[in-house]
């Protein structure tokens, strides 16, 4: 019978303490750096200030019951919301954020931080217990679990949140591979794996292809060191290989659903210009990113975890009595964990065949993983010594800061004087007497000093967010604001915004921001969103009326076009400026200075058409031209939402600079573009002496609005980068609220009624005519099961974005269902998983 792993005396008070004292270091940190809740910075910077506080804010609202798990009116236009939950929500950690008000956010995120890096340290002390059988001291056990607790790669990626799961994890699957070496259970594989994938997908994948090279690690330590025959290392291979199978089968049900809908998105198809064989960055910035304070960006990895660790991997080298094939497998290791960072098809291999140009080396924590490995293996043989030339390192980071400056020379000096104080104090550990009995807590000490003065720093200087008190404010008018709208007018609409949350200044000055998830924070259908899973069609449809398209992921939503946003059904708008055509609405609550606007040409949610309407439009980089085909198609004439303007050039250099100017005697709003096809120009536009646009480079706009004042608006366009052929195709509208009324009446006329039970559940009612189908601007999916009248039927995609349902003449019931595509194949894939691990264990059992 397997004697279970436990069996042995497990020293759960030091692994417990290695994950304690992490936290009470961080927490630590926190009160001395000012991080919520002990002041107004924290954790949650860039992305998680843009995106993550208001995903936790809808995790929040489904916890609450108040919207679904499978599909959302509150992201962009309609999507399927599973993808985004279980890319960044599926930790059980995050379901504490029910204990937490929605202005408190900051709170939960840096709690969650915590308690993802203390569990870091808690797993890779009892994976390194139990590898290295309970030879480690227990001082130096607890060091080197912190030490992957505090890593660089913890730090730095703690705005990324969701991929700690997978750090605090990989030493439970590796622990598992190790059994299953040592012919224990699969189980104790299989079950961290699983719980991994589901947690995140992303991070789990990763530490599921890292589990596999590790494997081949294992199975030639096995040759090596306990030259087992070459059967026992086939059979342990493929039991690992069954094993991964075996845990995405399980994960399926979470996984497999995802998959479907990312396969609409980003991961639709392989970019092929990504592949070749080339090595890439600067190796020497591999030593220079092991000191204190050192960020990884593209071609320059850091790997911080430590001088102590250091010193461990360095010892192997100094050993006596270590065998020459081990220390060339030791070498050829190092190597590879090394070349994930340098030879691309590495790289993109664990970048998961995609393109990954920020947050760098998102997998880095593997590589730290074995560097603490071998400094596990190193401490824990009782012969272990250290050497004077252990001192090359720090004199090699004083000689490249000294000659190529790399890092500031505090952190290069810290982190030279911590490595020589190690040494020392190890050698004296070695001695008798009473430096051999207290140096293991002075090393401790050393290691906290070491790894709190790297935290420290990236505390300080890594994208420092201050501004928790302004999300508190705007969280709570914002939600007043909301609600005042909601409760007054329940139909179905949508709402729209030209400012949201934004914690700089200048962003808000220049009309830049990317915070565009807020739909989904305070529960109400709207147009934009920005997640890293978007459906190309929603992207591709926006982007030809109006709403550039900015990287892969992204419609830049600031203004109102009227055009589409009418079509789509937005009724309200709320905005710090005043758009014509727009009626202000004193009724509702003014906050975070916008004034709630209503949109009196916004179109009922479905309406009756012809059935000659076409369901693709020619497009010829004009999004004004594109809209007025959409209108002129749907109502069958010739319908010019979008009137062209005249406009003169003057002051111009014809590459750089321009002064645009155009006059009108209509009432309508006027719009400018300036077709760039997404090359940066870096412009900077005034516009009618109002308001600056940074203009032509990430996250800016292309249509934007001209205020006119006594009948003119001007447009000055001054750019860093040549813009002669941009300038030359300069576009002038303006909106004829006459006509867009006109079709307004009309669609409402011809309007259906639409009952919203929820985001998953609609019923529509619509009396045809002969010849007709219903428009609606619910986009396609193919989870919406349609049935007209009790009959399934197909819709069609009108721009291969939103729904056109077929009519019979006469009264047609019509009702959408959601159904999370995959679902149930995922399911099955999970059920026959389950049944397959328990056959095997049972017959390991037996065996």
């Amino acid at each position: 019978m397997n004697q279970s792993p436990f069996y042995s005396v497990t020293r759960w008070q030091v692994i417990g303490a290695s994950g304690l004292g992490t936290l009470v270091l961080l927490l630590l940190l926190m009160m001395v750096n000012h991080y919520a809740p002990f002041g107004t910075n924290s954790f949650a910077q860039t992305d998680a200030n843009i995106q993550y506080l208001d995903f936790f804010s809808y995790l929040k609202h489904i916890l609450q019951g108040d919207t679904s798990w499978t599909f959302s009116f509150d992201r962009g236009i309609g999507g399927n919301v599973w993808v985004i939950l279980t890319y960044y929500l599926f930790s059980p950690w995050n379901f504490l954020v029910v204990l937490f008000s929605q202005e408190n956010l900051h709170t939960f995120y840096d709690a969650l931080v915590v308690i993802k890096l203390s569990l870091s340290a808690l797993t890779m002390a009892f994976y390194l217990n139990q590898r290295f059988k309970n030879r480690l001291p227990a001082c130096l056990l607890m060091a080197l679990g912190m030490s992957f607790g505090m890593m660089q790669y913890n730090m730095e990626q703690a705005r990324s949140v969701m991929w700690l799961d997978g750090v605090y994890l990989l030493p439970l699957i590796l622990w598992g591979v190790y059994q299953v070496r040592q012919q224990k259970s699969m189980l104790y594989f299989i079950i961290p794996s699983s719980i991994a994938v589901i947690f995140n997908w992303y991070t789990g994948l990763i530490d599921l292809l890292f589990a596999g090279f590790w494997a081949v690690w294992e199975a030639a330590l096995l040759r090596v060191v306990a030259q087992s025959s070459w059967q026992t290392i086939i059979r342990f291979l493929c039991m690992i290989v069954l094993g991964i199978a075996l845990s995405m089968g399980i994960s399926a049900i979470v996984f497999l659903p995802a998959l479907m809908e990312m396969s609409n998105g980003r991961v639709s198809s392989l970019d092929w210009s990504l592949f070749h064989l080339r090595w890439q960055g600067s190796k020497s910035a591999v030593l220079k990113g092991l000191t204190w304070g050192t960020f990884s960006s593209n071609g320059h990895v850091s790997l911080f975890a430590g001088s102590f660790v250091l010193i461990g991997v360095v010892g192997h080298f100094f050993q006596r009595g270590i065998s020459k094939k081990l220390l060339g497998l030791i070498l050829l290791m190092l190597f590879f964990v090394l070349a994930i960072y340098f030879w691309n098809p590495l790289f993109l291999l664990f970048s998961l065949l995609k393109s990954a140009t920020s947050y760098w080396y998102r997998y880095s924590y593997v590589t730290i993983f074995f560097l603490i490995w071998l400094a596990g293996a190193f401490f824990s043989s009782s012969q272990y010594r250290v050497s004077k030339l252990f001192l090359l390192l720090p004199c090699a980071w004083l000689m490249m800061q000294l000659t190529h400056p790399y890092n500031t020379w505090p952190n290069v000096i810290a982190s030279s004087a911590l490595f020589f104080l190690l040494v020392v104090v190890l050698a004296l550990s070695t001695k008798a007497g009473i430096w051999k009995r207290y140096a293991p807590c002075f090393i401790l000490l050393l290691v906290m000093i070491d790894l709190g003065g790297n935290a420290n720093y990236i505390m300080r200087h890594q994208d420092a967010y201050r501004f928790v008190n302004l999300y508190q404010d705007y969280v709570r008018n914002e939600t007043e604001q909301i609600s005042s709208i909601l409760s007054s007018d329940s139909d179905f609409y949508r709402i729209s915004q030209t400012r949201t949350f934004s914690s700089y200044d200048k962003d808000v000055k220049e009309h830049i921001r990317a915070n565009y998830n807020e739909g989904l924070a305070y529960h109400y259908p709207t147009v934009a969103t920005y997640t890293s899973s978007p459906v190309n069609t929603h992207l591709k449809f926006l982007d030809r009326v109006g709403y550039r398209q900015s990287g892969d992921n992204i419609n830049v939503v600031n203004t109102s076009l009227l055009g589409i946003d009418s079509l789509l059904g937005v009724r309200y708008v709320l905005s710090d400026s005043f758009i014509p055509g727009l009626k202000n609405d004193t009724t509702k609550i003014s906050a975070n200075e916008k004034d709630v606007y209503r949109n009196p040409f916004a179109f009922p949610i479905a309406f009756r058409v012809s059935e000659a309407v076409s369901m693709h439009h020619m497009y010829e980089d004009n999004p004004f031209d594109f809209t007025d085909a959409l209108y002129a198609d749907l109502f069958q004439k010739d319908i010019q939402i979008y009137t062209p303007l005249a406009y003169q050039e003057k002051e111009s250099d014809g590459t750089k600079r321009a002064v645009f100017t155009v006059s009108s005697d209509g009432q309508g709003v006027v719009y400018a573009n300036f077709p760039f096809h997404n090359k940066n120009r870096d412009a900077l536009l005034t516009v009618s002496d109002t308001y600056t646009q940074r203009y032509a480079c990430w996250l800016s706009p292309s249509a934007i609005s001209v205020p006119l004042i006594n009948g003119t608006g001007q447009v000055q366009w001054e750019s860093k980068k040549d813009a002669a052929d941009v300038l030359q195709h300069a576009q002038f509208y303006q909106i004829d609220e006459s006509v867009l009324k006109a079709a307004s009446d009309e669609a409402w006329q011809k309007a259906a009624k639409v009952y919203k039970n929820s985001d998953t559940d609609l019923r529509i009612v619509a009396d045809a005519d002969d010849h007709e189908k219903l428009f609606t601007s619910i986009p396609v999916h193919k989870g919406w099961k349609v049935l007209r009248n009790g009959e399934v039927i197909r819709p069609e995609a009108f721009e291969d974005c939103l729904m056109v349902i077929p009519l019979n003449p006469g009264h047609n019931e019509i009702t959408l269902n959601f159904e999370l595509p995959g679902w149930k194949l995922g399911a099955l894939c999970t059920i026959i998983s389950v049944i397959l691990c328990l056959v095997i264990e049972h017959r390991q059992r037996i065996i």
